[in-house]
Protein backbone atom coordinates (compact mmCIF):
# COMPACT_ATOMS: atom_id res chain seq x y z
CA UNK A 1 0.00 0.00 0.00
CA UNK A 2 3.04 2.51 0.27
CA UNK A 3 3.73 1.76 -2.94
CA UNK A 4 0.55 2.65 -4.12
CA UNK A 5 0.63 5.31 -2.53
CA UNK A 6 3.66 6.44 -4.28
CA UNK A 7 2.10 5.60 -7.44
CA UNK A 8 4.44 2.97 -8.42
CA UNK A 9 1.89 0.16 -8.01
CA UNK A 10 -1.52 -0.11 -8.67
CA UNK A 11 -3.84 -2.50 -7.27
CA UNK A 12 -5.35 -3.63 -10.81
CA UNK A 13 -2.07 -4.35 -12.22
CA UNK A 14 -2.05 -7.84 -13.43
CA UNK A 15 0.80 -9.71 -11.58
CA UNK A 16 2.31 -10.66 -15.71
CA UNK A 17 3.17 -6.71 -15.83
CA UNK A 18 5.92 -7.84 -12.95
CA UNK A 19 6.31 -11.23 -13.16
CA UNK A 20 6.48 -14.15 -15.55
CA UNK A 21 5.20 -17.31 -13.43
CA UNK A 22 4.09 -20.84 -14.27
CA UNK A 23 0.42 -22.16 -13.48
CA UNK A 24 -0.57 -18.35 -12.81
CA UNK A 25 -4.46 -17.80 -13.74
CA UNK A 26 -4.51 -15.35 -16.46
CA UNK A 27 -5.58 -12.11 -15.02
CA UNK A 28 -4.83 -12.29 -11.52
CA UNK A 29 -3.84 -8.80 -9.93
CA UNK A 30 -2.03 -7.38 -7.24
CA UNK A 31 -5.43 -6.65 -5.46
CA UNK A 32 -6.19 -10.52 -6.28
CA UNK A 33 -2.68 -11.58 -3.96
CA UNK A 34 -3.24 -9.07 -1.32
CA UNK A 35 -7.35 -10.16 -0.72
CA UNK A 36 -6.51 -13.93 -1.19
CA UNK A 37 -8.18 -14.01 -4.38
CA UNK A 38 -5.67 -15.37 -6.59
CA UNK A 39 -6.48 -19.24 -6.64
CA UNK A 40 -2.96 -20.16 -5.90
CA UNK A 41 -2.47 -23.20 -3.66
CA UNK A 42 -0.72 -22.66 -0.18
CA UNK A 43 2.57 -24.11 -0.29
CA UNK A 44 2.66 -24.22 3.61
CA UNK A 45 -0.22 -27.12 3.22
CA UNK A 46 2.35 -29.06 1.27
CA UNK A 47 3.18 -32.51 2.95
CA UNK A 48 6.70 -31.97 2.61
CA UNK A 49 6.97 -28.53 3.75
CA UNK A 50 5.40 -29.56 6.90
CA UNK A 51 7.58 -32.37 7.05
CA UNK A 52 10.66 -30.35 6.37
CA UNK A 53 9.79 -27.59 8.91
CA UNK A 54 9.22 -30.37 11.89
CA UNK A 55 12.70 -31.72 10.71
CA UNK A 56 13.75 -28.31 11.50
CA UNK A 57 14.88 -28.12 7.99
CA UNK A 58 12.39 -25.50 6.68
CA UNK A 59 13.21 -24.16 3.46
CA UNK A 60 14.89 -20.86 3.43
CA UNK A 61 14.65 -19.20 0.22
CA UNK A 62 12.00 -18.37 -2.49
CA UNK A 63 12.66 -20.78 -5.47
CA UNK A 64 12.47 -23.61 -2.71
CA UNK A 65 9.33 -22.35 -1.35
CA UNK A 66 7.41 -21.83 -5.15
CA UNK A 67 8.34 -25.06 -5.54
CA UNK A 68 6.07 -26.55 -2.87
CA UNK A 69 2.73 -24.87 -4.86
CA UNK A 70 0.77 -27.26 -5.99
CA UNK A 71 0.28 -26.83 -10.11
CA UNK A 72 -3.48 -27.56 -9.55
CA UNK A 73 -4.66 -23.90 -9.63
CA UNK A 74 -7.81 -23.12 -7.44
CA UNK A 75 -10.73 -20.89 -9.20
CA UNK A 76 -9.87 -17.30 -8.41
CA UNK A 77 -12.21 -14.84 -6.98
CA UNK A 78 -12.79 -16.97 -4.27
CA UNK A 79 -10.98 -15.94 -0.65
CA UNK A 80 -8.70 -18.83 0.12
CA UNK A 81 -6.06 -18.00 2.55
CA UNK A 82 -2.48 -18.70 0.94
CA UNK A 83 0.87 -17.66 2.00
CA UNK A 84 2.11 -18.39 -1.26
CA UNK A 85 0.63 -15.54 -2.44
CA UNK A 86 2.96 -13.39 -0.02
CA UNK A 87 5.87 -15.15 -1.74
CA UNK A 88 4.92 -13.70 -5.24
CA UNK A 89 3.89 -10.16 -3.86
CA UNK A 90 7.18 -10.09 -2.45
CA UNK A 91 8.91 -10.66 -5.80
CA UNK A 92 6.71 -7.69 -7.40
CA UNK A 93 8.53 -5.43 -4.22
CA UNK A 94 11.94 -6.78 -5.81
CA UNK A 95 10.87 -5.73 -9.21
CA UNK A 96 9.78 -2.45 -8.85
CA UNK A 97 12.33 -1.37 -6.15
CA UNK A 98 15.69 -3.20 -7.63
CA UNK A 99 16.42 -4.24 -4.21
CA UNK A 100 15.74 -7.25 -1.56
CA UNK A 101 12.08 -7.40 -0.02
CA UNK A 102 13.73 -7.80 3.35
CA UNK A 103 15.75 -4.47 2.87
CA UNK A 104 13.04 -2.53 1.59
CA UNK A 105 10.88 -4.07 4.30
CA UNK A 106 13.32 -3.02 7.22
CA UNK A 107 13.95 0.55 5.44
CA UNK A 108 10.35 1.30 6.10
CA UNK A 109 9.66 0.56 9.39
CA UNK A 110 12.87 2.13 10.71
CA UNK A 111 12.43 5.39 8.46
CA UNK A 112 8.83 5.41 10.87
CA UNK A 113 10.51 4.71 14.34
CA UNK A 114 8.85 1.64 13.88
CA UNK A 115 12.83 -0.82 14.78
CA UNK A 116 10.94 -3.49 16.40
CA UNK A 117 8.90 -4.79 13.57
CA UNK A 118 11.81 -6.40 11.04
CA UNK A 119 13.02 -9.13 9.34
CA UNK A 120 15.92 -10.34 11.03
CA UNK A 121 18.06 -13.83 10.56
CA UNK A 122 19.20 -13.75 14.29
CA UNK A 123 18.50 -17.10 15.76
CA UNK A 124 15.29 -17.59 17.21
CA UNK A 125 16.35 -19.07 21.41
CA UNK A 126 13.06 -18.23 23.08
CA UNK A 127 10.80 -21.27 24.67
CA UNK A 128 8.27 -22.07 22.42
CA UNK A 129 5.59 -25.17 22.68
CA UNK A 130 3.43 -27.00 20.64
CA UNK A 131 0.62 -29.29 21.42
CA UNK A 132 -2.14 -30.83 18.76
CA UNK A 133 -4.45 -32.08 21.93
CA UNK A 134 -4.34 -31.70 25.80
CA UNK A 135 -2.76 -35.21 26.14
CA UNK A 136 1.38 -33.84 25.46
CA UNK A 137 3.06 -30.44 24.95
CA UNK A 138 6.54 -30.60 22.91
CA UNK A 139 9.13 -28.08 23.64
CA UNK A 140 9.89 -26.50 19.91
CA UNK A 141 12.28 -24.15 21.51
CA UNK A 142 15.42 -25.51 19.12
CA UNK A 143 13.05 -25.14 15.57
CA UNK A 144 14.48 -22.10 13.37
CA UNK A 145 11.56 -20.38 11.54
CA UNK A 146 12.81 -18.25 8.81
CA UNK A 147 10.73 -15.15 8.76
CA UNK A 148 10.05 -12.72 6.27
CA UNK A 149 9.17 -15.34 3.35
CA UNK A 150 5.75 -15.56 4.08
CA UNK A 151 4.04 -12.47 5.20
CA UNK A 152 5.67 -13.10 8.47
CA UNK A 153 8.03 -10.81 10.52
CA UNK A 154 9.35 -10.08 14.04
CA UNK A 155 7.96 -7.80 16.13
CA UNK A 156 7.71 -7.12 19.58
CA UNK A 157 4.09 -5.97 21.52
CA UNK A 158 5.38 -2.89 22.24
CA UNK A 159 6.28 -2.32 18.32
CA UNK A 160 2.65 -3.76 17.60
CA UNK A 161 0.94 -1.30 19.56
CA UNK A 162 3.05 1.37 17.72
CA UNK A 163 2.25 0.15 14.31
CA UNK A 164 -1.47 0.39 15.30
CA UNK A 165 -1.25 3.73 16.75
CA UNK A 166 0.26 4.80 13.60
CA UNK A 167 -1.36 3.52 10.97
CA UNK A 168 -5.31 3.81 12.55
CA UNK A 169 -4.64 6.46 15.11
CA UNK A 170 -2.50 9.24 13.75
CA UNK A 171 -2.54 8.45 10.53
CA UNK A 172 1.30 8.58 9.71
CA UNK A 173 1.96 5.13 7.73
CA UNK A 174 -0.54 6.10 4.56
CA UNK A 175 -2.85 8.71 4.00
CA UNK A 176 -6.49 8.67 3.94
CA UNK A 177 -7.66 7.90 0.55
CA UNK A 178 -4.77 4.58 0.01
CA UNK A 179 -5.98 3.38 3.78
CA UNK A 180 -9.16 3.42 1.98
CA UNK A 181 -8.59 1.54 -0.39
CA UNK A 182 -6.81 -0.88 1.80
CA UNK A 183 -9.94 -1.44 4.03
CA UNK A 184 -12.46 -2.54 1.14
CA UNK A 185 -13.76 -5.04 2.62
CA UNK A 186 -14.94 -8.86 1.00
CA UNK A 187 -16.26 -11.34 2.72
CA UNK A 188 -13.85 -14.38 4.11
CA UNK A 189 -16.55 -16.60 3.17
CA UNK A 190 -16.64 -20.20 4.27
CA UNK A 191 -13.22 -19.61 6.35
CA UNK A 192 -14.74 -17.41 8.75
CA UNK A 193 -12.98 -18.25 12.15
CA UNK A 194 -14.98 -17.96 15.46
CA UNK A 195 -13.53 -16.20 18.21
CA UNK A 196 -15.72 -17.17 21.33
CA UNK A 197 -19.04 -16.08 20.39
CA UNK A 198 -17.66 -13.30 17.82
CA UNK A 199 -16.12 -14.50 14.30
CA UNK A 200 -13.44 -12.73 12.01
CA UNK A 201 -15.40 -12.74 8.84
CA UNK A 202 -14.35 -10.10 6.72
CA UNK A 203 -11.00 -9.20 5.00
CA UNK A 204 -9.13 -6.17 3.12
CA UNK A 205 -5.76 -6.23 2.03
CA UNK A 206 -3.87 -7.75 4.81
CA UNK A 207 -6.53 -6.76 7.58
CA UNK A 208 -9.13 -8.59 9.13
CA UNK A 209 -12.39 -7.29 10.78
CA UNK A 210 -13.74 -9.33 13.67
CA UNK A 211 -17.08 -8.96 14.73
CA UNK A 212 -17.70 -9.34 18.64
CA UNK A 213 -20.98 -8.23 20.29
CA UNK A 214 -22.54 -5.67 18.70
CA UNK A 215 -18.60 -4.35 18.37
CA UNK A 216 -16.23 -4.16 15.04
CA UNK A 217 -12.90 -4.72 15.25
CA UNK A 218 -9.90 -4.89 13.04
CA UNK A 219 -6.18 -6.07 12.91
CA UNK A 220 -4.65 -9.37 12.02
CA UNK A 221 -5.11 -12.46 13.97
CA UNK A 222 -2.29 -15.45 12.99
CA UNK A 223 0.39 -17.79 13.79
CA UNK A 224 3.80 -19.58 12.77
CA UNK A 225 4.97 -23.21 14.07
CA UNK A 226 5.58 -21.78 17.66
CA UNK A 227 3.80 -18.42 18.23
CA UNK A 228 0.50 -17.22 17.42
CA UNK A 229 -0.50 -13.20 17.85
CA UNK A 230 -3.92 -11.34 17.94
CA UNK A 231 -3.71 -7.57 17.01
CA UNK A 232 -6.66 -5.79 16.77
CA UNK A 233 -7.84 -1.90 17.32
CA UNK A 234 -11.78 -0.64 18.29
CA UNK A 235 -11.88 2.32 16.34
CA UNK A 236 -14.59 3.73 18.07
CA UNK A 237 -13.08 3.61 21.41
CA UNK A 238 -9.20 3.93 19.90
CA UNK A 239 -8.49 0.49 22.08
CA UNK A 240 -5.63 -1.73 21.28
CA UNK A 241 -5.29 -5.40 21.94
CA UNK A 242 -2.59 -7.00 21.41
CA UNK A 243 -1.80 -10.95 22.72
CA UNK A 244 1.69 -12.52 21.66
CA UNK A 245 2.28 -16.21 23.22
CA UNK A 246 4.63 -19.15 22.57
CA UNK A 247 2.18 -21.59 22.03
CA UNK A 248 1.21 -23.75 19.10
CA UNK A 249 -0.77 -26.45 17.26
CA UNK A 250 -3.90 -27.19 17.87
CA UNK A 251 -4.80 -27.55 21.36
CA UNK A 252 -2.79 -24.14 21.90
CA UNK A 253 -4.60 -22.67 19.01
CA UNK A 254 -7.75 -23.23 20.26
CA UNK A 255 -6.81 -22.31 24.08
CA UNK A 256 -5.94 -19.03 22.44
CA UNK A 257 -8.85 -18.11 20.19
CA UNK A 258 -11.69 -19.43 21.92
CA UNK A 259 -10.66 -18.40 25.89
CA UNK A 260 -8.33 -16.26 26.12
CA UNK A 261 -9.01 -13.56 23.44
CA UNK A 262 -12.52 -13.33 24.39
CA UNK A 263 -11.66 -13.04 27.74
CA UNK A 264 -10.20 -10.07 26.64
CA UNK A 265 -12.51 -9.06 24.16
CA UNK A 266 -15.19 -9.00 27.09
CA UNK A 267 -13.21 -6.28 29.11
CA UNK A 268 -14.13 -3.76 26.03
Amino acid sequence: MNLVSQSKLALSDPVSKYLSLKNLNQGVTIEDLLNHLSGIPDYTQNPRWIKAVFDNNTPTSYDERYALIDSVMMPTGHFNYSNSNYLILEKVIEHIEGKSYGSYFNNFYMSNELDDIKITNIADVNQAFFAQDGSRSNDFSKIQEVYGLAGDVSATSAGLLKFMKFLFIKDQLLDELTKQKMLSWRSMESMVIPVGSGEINKYASGIMQLSYKGKSLIGHSGGTLKYQSFCFIHPPSETIIIALTNGAGRHYNQVFVQKMMPAILDRL
